[in-house]
Parts: structure tokens; C-alpha cells; sequence
């Protein structure tokens, strides 16, 4: 124990470590740099944070030779990997990280902003947040913040970050440029999908429209429907309630009054989206032969009177 404890301790000078990882001083001496990762080999890869700053410092400074030599120090990891931990290493910071926290943590937050990292570091030490509890609160914080975003394995962000450096220009700004370029010229097949899904879309659209107007003719039409056959109730009672005990006495008579009554019941009851105008008619029939009827019973009643009053001065 005391040997490995040593040998750390003399891995931690060589290297300049302070706290989780190591404060690396830019140099154009290659030698030396392939020097500090010959002693992380000698850990048998358990010193991730400085493997990680050391892979960032050869990142920066020779790119894809310092990739092909860490390759030949570390045969069992896979470049992607190495990609992955220079990228962790390079965007979380000394003072940002937490020592009570996984390397896998910081690896969550690497593509945020130093003050978010820090906060939600320091939120994920408080709360005890494993990875996986970190990773759907930032799943849940990326999905609230921003609904397009969209997630970038390490290979292509990290391709993405060199290019970035080059020409001086945010990766967010990178990727909006390609895809305002995209969409400007698009390839010839996706060009004429999307013209037609777009067509599509206002066709569906115009039609929906139509059908939403249709069904707004339909209920404001059913609705005058209603008032009117409302309108034609009430007047129907009325001529009705004006006739009650004749039409009582006649409802199984065949008079044309008494046949007119009953099928104008009949249709009153039995077809109720008969149109108005219809029932309207058989009203106006009813009521013409209410009124001869009326014009009949004033005749009968006038000659009666004449009779009684003959038969009175007779009998004088």
C-alpha cells in the first residue's frame, strides 16, 4: 500500500496535478507531453480526470498525432473514448469540479456553460443525484429549455469543436450556418419530398377549413330550423287552443277539417326535420277550414235565432 501511495505521490508532481486533475502549462515540446502520458500508462488507466486533461492539452496543441501516440500508451481504449475524456476534460474546468461526484457526472454537463455546471454540480452533491437521476433532470431541463434541441455523440461534437476552433466560429454557429445551407439547397429528392409533404399540408389544411365552414353552415341552419318550427309551435297552438272542442269532437270524423288536424299531427309528431315550410301549409289548410267551420256554426247559429223569433211573433 504505502508503495502504490508513493507512486502516486510522485505521479501527482510529475504530472502537476491539482485536485481532480492536472494543471497543464501549454508547451511545444511533444516529448514532454508524451513523457506525462507514459507516467498516467503506468496507473493502468485509473486517473481519468488526468488522462482526460493530458488527452485536451495534445488535443489543442497537435490534434491527431497527440490521438495516434495516446492510442499506442492506451491500446485497450478506443479513440472515440479518448475523444470523449479530451472533450470532458478541455470544457469542465478545475475549480467546476466536485470531488463527491463520478467522472460520469461531469461528463452530463461538459456542453453547458461553466455557471451551469457549477450549479447543477453543486445541486447533484446536495441531493445525492446519481448519473442516472442527473441525466433525466437534464433530460427534463433540455426538453423544457429548449424542445429542438437535440443530442450529438462525442465523435461528431468533438469533430465539430476542432472545426470550431479553426475558423474562430461557435459550434452553435456552425450549425445553424449548415442548416440555413441545407435548407437553401437541399438534395434534389428530399427537396421534392418536402414540396410535397408541404403540399400536402396546406391541402389538409384548405379542407379542414371547408369541412370546420360546412359544419358551421349546418348548425347555423339547424338552428333557424329550430326557431322556425319554434315559431310554427306556437302558432299552432294558438290556432289549436282557438278550436280545442270542435277538434276534440271531430279527431275521428272524416271532414276535411278533422283530416287536415290529423295529419298535421302526424307529421308534427312522426317527422320531426319535415321541412316548415310544409307544416306551414297544412296549417294554413287547417285554418281555412276552421274558418269555414266558424262561418258554418255563425250561419246555423244566425238561423236559429230567426227561427225562435218567427216563431215567437206566430204564436203572439
Amino acid at each position: 500500500m504505502a508503495t502504490t501511495e508513493q507512486a502516486l505521490k510522485k505521479l501527482d508532481k510529475a504530472l502537476g496535478r491539482v485536485g481532480l486533475g492536472i494543471a497543464m502549462a501549454p508547451t511545444p515540446d511533444f516529448t514532454a507531453w508524451e513523457q506525462q502520458g507514459v507516467e498516467l500508462a503506468k496507473t493502468g488507466q485509473t486517473q481519468k480526470w488526468a488522462l482526460a486533461d493530458w488527452l485536451a492539452a495534445g488535443d489543442t496543441q497537435w490534434g491527431g498525432r497527440a490521438y495516434d501516440r495516446a492510442q499506442q500508451l492506451f491500446p485497450d481504449l478506443s479513440r472515440k473514448y479518448l475523444y470523449g475524456l479530451a472533450y470532458v476534460g478541455r470544457n469542465v474546468s478545475l475549480t467546476v469540479r466536485q470531488a463527491k461526484l463520478s467522472f460520469a457526472h461531469h461528463e452530463l454537463v461538459a456542453s453547458l456553460e461553466p455557471t451551469e455546471q457549477e450549479e447543477i454540480l453543486q445541486k447533484a452533491v446536495t441531493n445525492g443525484w446519481c448519473v442516472s437521476e442527473l441525466r433525466k433532470r437534464l433530460r427534463d431541463r433540455l426538453r423544457k429549455d429548449s424542445p429542438w434541441a437535440v443530442s450529438l455523440d462525442s465523435l461528431l461534437f468533438h469533430e465539430l469543436s476542432q472545426y470550431s476552433r479553426m475558423v474562430n466560429v461557435t459550434p452553435e454557429a456552425l450549425v445553424a450556418r449548415a442548416v440555413r445551407l441545407f435548407l437553401a439547397s437541399p438534395p434534389a429528392d428530399l427537396a421534392e419530398q418536402y414540396e410535397a409533404e408541404v403540399l400536402a399540408c396546406r391541402e389538409k389544411d384548405r379542407k379542414t377549413r371547408e369541412a370546420c365552414d360546412r359544419q358551421l353552415e349546418l348548425r347555423q341552419v339547424e338552428g333557424q330550423k329550430a326557431i322556425a318550427r319554434s315559431d310554427f309551435s306556437t302558432k299552432a297552438t294558438q290556432v289549436v287552443n282557438g278550436h280545442q272542442p270542435f277538434l276534440d269532437d271531430i279527431k275521428n270524423a272524416d271532414t276535411p277539417a278533422a283530416i287536415t288536424w290529423r295529419e298535421l299531427k302526424e307529421l308534427f309528431k312522426t317527422t320531426p326535420h319535415v321541412p316548415v315550410e310544409t307544416l306551414q301549409a297544412k296549417l294554413d289548410e287547417l285554418k281555412v277550414l276552421l274558418h269555414k267551420v266558424d262561418m258554418d256554426q255563425e250561419a246555423a247559429r244566425a238561423a236559429e235565432k230567426a227561427a225562435k223569433q218567427s216563431k215567437a211573433e206566430a204564436t203572439a
